[in-house]
């Protein structure tokens, strides 16, 4: 009786430091980050914000269907809803993903107990403290972006569906309430989706499982039951789901780049094409042009957590140990962390794009392999080495989130700079071409503007022709090797063909004027 008074004050008191430490990144994010930066950068974070307040906005105003859009619109309408209690501002986008960045370690902390043995539970909250130490989760949580939204989602979702599989493991005779976790699992995944279509993966980690249960279930002769929790749980995903499939019924598109389609919110279906001989490939060429990194892919998503933004070389020993315990000991949903990490790596490296948030999506199975590590090493380790060896290892992780977190702070900073240097060199109706720093121009910025990108050789002819004076503003390596092939390197082409000159450089940007007298 003592032994188990001592661990649930060991597992209360943990929850309480977890509990003061949610609080502390909460009030760094509100006083240190929230004044300089207010979540919109480079183009992704404006295609969010300004899709919800313009046209999804709009539309429900009205009582119209969701307008068509690149992503998925789970984030959009969640930003929709925020703006219902605050009014239109992108700090919308900042207080909901920090609240998901806190639910996807809370909701960790609650997957963790459910595949853990239950001796093993008061350590728990170390699986928390991995995935709420992370940079790339810092970082995340106050751009407005949908992937902690998602992984929210997802997070929780499995955490509800496997305490659901391990009620009914049980038999513990409250039929009446329990199913109502397989529900709520399947509702928060399908909202993972709606926000991510790459949390499906967590959707199929878990699928093996709840057929199974629910087969087994049936064959012990309540067939009938399982079958009406089957089609509850269905329905909660079609309903869920259906702005999405609606938009298809009805035929609603996305335009993909400038000639493909696609339907509606399923834009990266025009994009993605996966192929396994890419795990070993570092060169793609894409609808991004030109793609060329230092690893190829299947080496850059497998060191991805021994960066200083993620889990640092530190901390990411922990996972080998982590998986060796799992194979050794592991049983059940054990299995559900390590099928989850293992498919979300498989997509990456499969697809042409490396992109270190992306390694978010497998951030909660890892930091669950990492929490079985130490419970393994504490069996070899004196406590007081050990417990020296987290707290150096997440001050490490806590550095660099609090970097990759400025470096961001910083690049919104210098992009206002541009945009402020930029207008005071133009005058009357000047007319400014850019790319990919348009959204910025355009939301903090006076003048007008187009994008190389959505142009064609007959726009830049006309609209040369109707102003006076054009502005060219890029960052000339990058359109001349990444997008050569492509609508902004062609324009570029053309406009070095017509004539321009160079006026001075900012940042990395170099600003030109079209002056139509060519050196040739």
């Amino acid at each position: 009786m003592g032994m188990v008074y001592l661990k649930w004050v060991m597992m209360r008191r943990s929850y309480i430091g977890l509990g003061l430490f949610s609080l502390v990144l909460a009030g760094l994010a509100v006083f240190l980050v929230w004044p300089r930066f207010d979540g919109l950068y480079g183009q992704d974070p404006f295609g969010y914000y300004l899709y919800a307040r313009d046209e999804l906005g709009g539309a429900l105003a009205a009582g119209k269907r969701f307008p068509p859009f690149f992503w998925p619109p789970g984030y959009p309408l969640l930003l929709w809803v925020g703006s219902l209690l605050s009014g239109w501002t992108p700090r919308i986008g900042q207080v909901i993903n920090l609240g998901a960045g806190l639910a996807v370690g809370w909701g960790t902390v609650w997957l963790a107990g459910e595949v853990t043995r239950e001796e093993e539970r008061p350590f728990v909250w170390l699986a928390g403290m991995f995935v709420l130490c992370t940079g790339q989760l810092w970082q995340s949580a106050v751009v407005v972006m949908a992937d902690l939204v998602g992984l929210a989602g997802a997070t929780l979702g499995v955490a509800a569906v496997v305490h659901w599989w391990q009620l009914t493991a049980g038999e513990t005779g409250e039929r009446r309430y329990y199913h109502g976790w397989l529900w709520l699992g399947a509702g928060l995944l399908a909202y993972g989706i709606l926000s991510r279509w790459g949390q499906g993966l967590a959707a199929v980690a878990v699928a093996v499982p709840v057929w199974g249960r629910l087969i087994w279930l049936g064959w012990r002769g309540r067939g009938r039951e399982m079958l009406g929790v089957a089609v509850v749980a269905a329905l909660v995903v079609i309903t869920v789901l259906s702005p999405m499939w609606w938009g298809w019924l009805v035929g609603d598109v996305v335009s993909v780049g400038r000639q493909a389609e696609g339907p509606i919110f399923a834009g990266n279906f025009g994009v993605y094409r996966w192929q396994l001989n890419h795990a070993w490939q570092s060169s793609f060429v894409t609808t991004d042009g030109l793609l060329q990194y230092r690893w190829p892919n299947g080496i850059y998503y497998l060191l991805a957590p021994a960066h200083r933004y993620y889990f640092t070389v530190w901390f990411v020993l922990l996972l080998p140990v982590g998986l060796w315990r799992c194979g050794r000991r592991g049983r059940g949903l054990h299995w559900v962390v390590v099928v989850w990490a293992g498919l979300v790596y498989l997509f990456h490296i499969g697809a042409a794009w490396q992109n270190f948030r992306f390694t978010l999506a497998y951030l909660p199975p890892l930091a669950i392999l990492a929490m079985w590590g130490v419970i393994e090493l504490k069996k070899w380790v004196p406590i007081r080495f050990l417990v020296g060896y987290l707290l150096v290892g997440w001050t490490m992780m806590m550095m660099g989130g609090w970097e990759l977190t400025q470096f961001f702070v910083e690049r919104k900073a210098a992009e206002l700079a541009t945009v402020t240097w930029v207008e005071e060199q133009m005058t009357g109706d000047d007319l400014l071409l850019t790319f990919n720093v348009t959204p910025t121009f355009r939301f903090y910025g006076q003048r007008e503007y187009a994008d190389l990108y959505y142009l064609t050789v007959a726009d830049m002819e006309q609209l040369v022709a109707d102003h006076d004076t054009v502005w060219v503003l890029i960052k000339e390596e990058e359109i001349t090797v990444q997008w050569a092939d492509l609508s902004p390197g062609q324009n570029w082409a053309w406009l070095e063909a017509y004539g321009v000159d160079l006026v001075g450089r900012d940042q990395s940007y170099q600003l030109w004027i079209v002056t139509g007298q060519s050196d040739s």
